[in-house]
């Protein structure tokens, strides 16, 4: 949370702006591109890899461990991949240790509890959470910015028209968070009970959608439509309370800057014919399959 307030953040725009534009402005001239992997993927792990100070070139080591972890169909792919994050961090986690550096990995794996450094394997867990939240949410969020945007061609222009104005940007980016909520907090059964007339055991486990939150009808009005006009909407797509996602002011920073970029440049586009996004979810929801753009003509 310390190395994630606003202050540290604020630092690190300049090099999310750098990535986002170099990115955008290499796409341009080829008038589509499949936006997961070209950008989604692309913005939030060259930002948060140097934030832990890892190498760039292992994004293709990282990418598919996050991905199955995060959206593995079976527990043994969700398994393997935590194995192998664990294995990949386990040089890097003793060196940190060794030689603590300013970067947040090395602030990670030596935090202290009640005055003693936490042990070796708790450093490799704190260290792989949060790998896996930065390389795999914010990918999965611009890629439903992007989807959303390419197929409601009056929001697209709503934002268009209004690029500079910080406060209504503000209130668009937090209305399509609401609508399009990603996390997924597993909770388990702590005893028997009757809900409904549908029967929980003690020790079920249950994956309820944080983006029931955003759509419930009794916090926000008329909750499947996204209204820039709307103040105050609720929802929980960082969590809440203790469980509130550090990672939250980056996240809204990066979407920020993703929307201006890209719609200074990319105004118009959309969803290439032909083709058709697939979602998928698991602890985390995202995009499957290919999210192809394209220009009217070209971008």
């Amino acid at each position: 949370m310390q190395a994630l307030v606003p202050a540290a953040v604020a630092k690190l725009e300049d090099g999310v702006h750098r990535v986002a534009v170099d990115t955008i402005e290499a796409l341009v001239p080829r008038g589509e591109c499949e936006f997961v992997e070209d950008f989604a993927k692309v913005l939030p792990i060259h930002v948060f890899l140097r934030m832990v100070n890892l190498p760039l070139e292992d994004k293709a080591l990282l990418l598919p461990i996050a991905e199955d972890s995060v959206r593995g169909r079976t527990a043994e792919i969700r398994a393997k991949a935590q194995q192998a994050m664990g294995a990949y961090l386990q040089g890097w986690v003793a060196e940190r240790r060794e030689t603590k550096g300013d970067d947040l990995l090395s602030q990670i794996v030596n935090v202290e509890i009640a005055g003693e450094r936490i042990s070796f394997p708790d450093a490799i867990s704190y260290a792989a959470l949060v790998l896996f939240g930065g390389l795999d949410t914010v990918a999965g969020m611009l890629s439903f910015f992007a989807r959303f945007l390419a197929t409601h061609e009056e929001h697209r222009r709503q934002i268009v028209a209004r690029l500079d104005d910080d406060a209504f940007l503000k209130t668009a980016i937090e209305e399509l968070i609401r609508r399009h909520g990603m996390a997924n907090t597993a909770r388990v059964v702590t005893h028997d009970f009757e809900y409904k007339g549908l029967t929980f055991k003690k020790g079920d486990r249950l994956l309820p959608p944080n983006l029931l939150v955003g759509l419930d009808d009794r916090l926000n009005s008329d909750p499947f439509t996204v209204d820039f006009a709307r103040t105050g909407g609720v929802h929980a797509a960082f969590g809440n309370g203790p469980h509130a996602c550090p990672g939250a002011i980056l996240a809204r920073r990066e979407l920020r800057i993703f929307l201006r970029e890209w719609l200074s440049r990319i105004p118009d586009f959309r969803i290439k014919p032909g083709t058709s996004p697939e979602m998928a979810t698991g602890m985390v929801n995202g995009c499957s399959a290919t999210i192809t753009v394209s220009g009217r003509r070209q971008f």
